[in-house]
């Protein structure tokens, strides 16, 4: 059975019968899923393995949990935890969806999503 690393959070797999039950109660579980914490890629270029490394960092000091460190992999975070439900593109650091970051179990920093949204503007908007 897969639990959510995020501390607090109850989140986890569920039964077969379980899920039977959740149709008839009508809960959607369907579109419930758990994220591994990124790998970090070693065999790409620099710049990748270094943004890598960096998400990776993110996504454990986000956890603010003893013992992630040592072996992420081991690790899951349910797609509660993310705002859009989907992790961004490893490349769109500025993206709020980047790492996990809503409901984490203390009292977070405020991310960026104003910011990231007048980023976006920008980028599609066309020049004269």
């Amino acid at each position: 059975m897969v639990y959510c690393a995020v501390v607090g959070c109850k989140s986890r797999t569920y039964t077969k019968a379980e899920k039977e039950k959740a149709k008839l109660d009508n809960e959607n579980l369907s579109n419930f899923r758990f994220l591994k914490i990124p790998k970090v890629r070693v065999h790409e270029c620099d710049k990748t393995r270094q943004l890598s490394q960096r998400r990776q960092r993110e996504w454990i000091a986000r956890l603010n949990r003893k013992g992630v460190a040592d072996n992420p992999q081991k690790y899951k975070v349910c797609c509660g935890h993310i705002l859009s439900g989907y992790p961004s593109n490893s490349f769109d650091d500025c993206s709020p969806d980047w790492g996990p970051s809503k409901h984490l179990g203390y009292d977070a920093k405020s991310t960026n999503d104003e910011r990231y949204s007048r980023r976006k503007a920008r980028s599609q908007r066309q020049l004269p």
